[in-house]
């Protein structure tokens, strides 16, 4: 049950972070580069997230 609740979590920071980006767009659309980058980090973002979450629960056992 726990594990569905950090799942939960883990999508709803996920969303975001999404929703982050689409403002952040919405808000420099004239300035993109900015935008790009912060795009390009993201999947790092979340890749460090989900290793992170795992390392976890790999030290609770």
């Amino acid at each position: 049950m726990e594990s569905i609740k950090e799942a939960i979590t883990m999508t709803k920071l996920g969303q975001m972070i999404r929703d982050d980006a689409i403002e952040a767009g919405e808000q420099r659309a004239s300035d993109n580069t900015e935008v790009n980058l912060y795009l390009r980090r993201r999947p790092l973002m979340i890749c460090a997230l989900l290793l992170f979450y795992s390392i976890n629960e790999w030290l609770m056992i």
